[in-house]
């Protein structure tokens, strides 16, 4: 879950671990932009509960 927490740490330990897996890499950032993605709804969701609306 490194990569939710902190997506430049997660991508530092794929250059210095694996460098030339360019996957890795892509597969963070791809969990990342989806994890946004997903949580803008659930967020917006949660905001309104706690308005009362």
């Amino acid at each position: 879950m490194v990569s939710m927490r902190n997506p430049g740490l997660a991508l530092l330990f794929a250059q210095i671990n694996a460098p030339q897996m360019l996957e890795l890499k892509l597969s963070i950032l791809t969990y990342l932009v989806l994890t946004i993605i997903f949580s803008i709804p659930f967020l917006n969701w949660r905001k309104r509960l706690a308005m009362g609306t």
